[in-house]
């Protein structure tokens, strides 16, 4: 036919084999580089593979992640508490955060297994490791094992620890609240009081004779008293009656104490540890609030420094911060130091119980209603520690009748200083480009970043999840 081309049947079938031999060679080179590419990652993730559960062997990241560990309900309070092997309970049983007890003997069967996790070997080869992760790396001790720590520095910051807050490149590290609520240590629990308490032991205390405030078995009751009746609103200290915690150390064993006591950074899971104690001053407060009346309520906080009054007027329908030696919700005044917040809420209606959690952490305060941040308030630089007043906690009434209970203390993480003898002496840790900072969340018996220095991207072998404990 015109115009059609034939190609003699010898030519036509060397290039149907001549075709034939390059889709083998492709072929060919497809398989063997997919099988460089599966002994790359055999070699990359070992018998383990990429996803592998481990358990917990030390207590260095306690209370967020445990090693073996006896859990002990108190023969006292009941309230529940992990201690540690590492530094066990002496030989008359462990200690009671809560409220003193010390002679909790210790069962078999309340020894229990390190936390489970799961090591993700994959998520790091997508993106860089971030602040917080929890992360598996190899000792830089050289001794081959493994360590889980909590990654605080990244690449091309400057670290560094003061009275027990990180700073990164010389402004405080603030967490958010979700990991201040998970990373918290109970100070005390209302809700688990001695078997054998009477309402003048009580850690929490009306603030004088005439005081309207009472205890009962689930919390305390206010009401107006006769005596202490303020027909104004409430905007100075002495306006407010007052329910006042007196603080009372359980570890060591207790001693009764007034309001002024010292709030130290001891921790019922390293008990038998010997080390110097630290003054904290990063305190969380939460109470539930029956307030059908919606009468007015407060909290004070006197803390490094600075006191707080954190109230709720029914008058203008809103919550107030204001820091200040008075109390005083006058304009800000940038020479005396006074900060100021307002936000408006309308207090539930009816019975329902509100969940109240106040927090100075990380120089900044927190004021959480039911779930919902509404005040979130960055506060400046504190006084020299000699002119610091111990740390305080009030909560306040002022006319009519509501009810508080469930309240709970804690306080956050203190890093306290390299925790052994032959430590680096340097407090600043200035990281490389490719270099991070990890700490462990047991700050007293962690073996971490203020030994070793930075580590590297390359010793660092995954993220760590937790599976179950």
């Amino acid at each position: 036919m015109a115009g059609v081309d034939l190609l003699p049947g010898n030519q036509s079938t060397h290039i149907r084999q001549s075709r034939l031999r390059w889709q083998f060679v492709r072929r060919a080179t497809v398989l063997v580089v997919g099988c460089g590419i599966l002994l790359a990652t055999w070699r990359r993730f070992g018998v383990q593979g990429i996803v592998f559960p481990v358990r917990i062997a030390s207590g260095s990241m306690a209370e967020t992640l445990v090693g073996p560990h006896w859990l002990v309900t108190c023969a006292h309070c009941h309230f529940q508490f992990s201690s540690g092997v590492d530094h066990p309970p002496a030989d008359t049983g462990a200690t009671c955060p809560n409220c003193g007890f010390s002679h909790n003997r210790l069962a078999p069967n309340e020894l229990r297994p390190g936390d489970r996790v799961v090591i993700d070997r994959w998520t790091y080869l997508w993106r860089a490791p971030s602040r917080y992760d929890l992360v598996a790396l190899r000792s830089p001790d050289g001794q081959g094992d493994w360590a889980v720590k909590r990654i605080l520095g990244l690449p091309g910051e400057t670290v560094a620890i003061r009275e027990g807050d990180v700073y990164i490149n010389d402004q405080p590290l603030r967490k958010s609240w979700p990991l201040l609520a998970e990373m918290a240590v109970t100070i005390h629990d209302d809700r688990h009081r001695p078997t054998d308490a009477t309402a003048d032991s009580l850690h929490w205390q009306p603030g004088h004779a005439a005081s309207g405030w009472h205890c009962t078995a689930d919390g305390y009751n206010y009401a107006s008293s006769a005596d202490f009746h303020s027909t104004r609103v409430a905007t100075h200290a002495a306006d407010w009656d007052w329910l006042v915690y007196r603080h009372q150390s359980g570890l060591p064993p207790p001693t009764i104490s007034d309001v002024d006591a010292l709030w130290l950074d001891n921790d019922p899971y390293n008990q038998s540890l010997s080390r110097p104690l630290h003054r904290i001053h990063d305190v969380l407060l939460s109470f539930q609030v029956r307030n059908p009346d919606q009468r007015p309520i407060a909290v004070a906080l006197t803390t490094n420094g600075h006191e707080f009054l954190i109230a709720w007027r029914p008058d203008l329908r809103q919550w107030e911060l204001t820091e200040s030696s008075e109390f005083n919700p006058a304009s800000t005044n940038e020479s005396s130091g006074q900060q100021n917040a307002r936000v408006l809420y309308d207090w539930p209606p009816g019975e329902n119980r509100v969940t109240c959690q106040v927090a100075y952490c990380d120089h900044q305060v927190l004021l959480i209603v039911n779930g919902q941040i509404l005040i979130k308030q960055t506060i400046g630089p504190s006084p020299p520690t000699h002119l610091r007043q111990p740390c305080a906690v009030r909560i306040g009434a002022s006319r009519g009748s509501l009810h508080v209970g469930a309240i709970r203390l804690a306080r956050d993480i203190y890093y306290t200083p390299a925790p052994t003898v032959e430590s680096r002496s340097d407090s600043v840790e200035v990281l490389g480009p490719a270099q991070y900072l990890v700490l462990g969340d047991n700050s007293p018996a962690s073996v971490d970043g203020r030994e070793w220095g930075p580590v590297s991207m390359g010793e660092i072998i995954g993220r760590v999840v937790r599976w179950q404990r």
